[in-house]
């Protein structure tokens, strides 16, 4: 539910609740100090339920807030990292890609948008392959930076030695 229907239909109740208080004087006849008692603790409720609607308001603004924060600081990451001066690949555990920048593309001789969802392993010179996956099967055990060097063989391109730099990230 959205705050603001939550806000209309508090509003909407308050006015019913009025409605009902004035009408009943009636019937308040029949048990004079019980209805009165009964109206006014709806009335607290109404109260408590209105401010809550207002804090519920707040937060909805904060959060707002908070999430175009969010948002221009991943737009600020995205540009820093796509414009860097270096390679830079993001992969899973398996090192299978997730991200690449234009430098490792160009490096690599293929499109960013193919680099994704590609095991970086298949540009890795085959005799070195077992001795890559070991790195990284470490580095997983590992807190810390670890550096080694690999040849690599860009698509339609020659042998070519890298240094690969990794760290685990833990988060989801």
């Amino acid at each position: 539910m959205n705050v603001n229907s939550f806000a209309e239909q508090i509003q909407f109740m308050q006015g019913r609740l009025h409605n009902i208080y004035q009408g009943a004087s009636a019937a308040s006849k029949l048990q004079p100090d019980l209805l009165p008692l009964v109206f006014k603790e709806l009335g607290v409720v109404s109260e408590e339920l209105q401010v809550a609607v207002e804090e519920l308001q707040k937060q909805n603004v904060e959060l707002a807030s908070t999430q175009t924060t969010v948002e221009s600081e991943r737009q600020r990451y995205q540009e820093l990292f796509e414009f860097a001066p270096y390679g830079y690949l993001v992969t899973d555990t398996a090192g299978v890609i997730q991200e690449a920048n234009q430098v490792a593309a160009k490096q690599l001789n293929v499109s960013q948008r193919y680099l994704i969802g590609k095991p970086l392993i298949v540009f890795i010179a085959e005799q070195e392959r077992q001795s890559f996956h070991l790195q990284l099967l470490q580095l997983q055990t590992l807190e810390q930076v670890k550096e080694w060097k690999v040849s690599l063989y860009p698509r339609h391109g020659e042998l070519s030695q890298a240094s690969v730099m990794g760290t685990v990230i833990r988060d989801r």
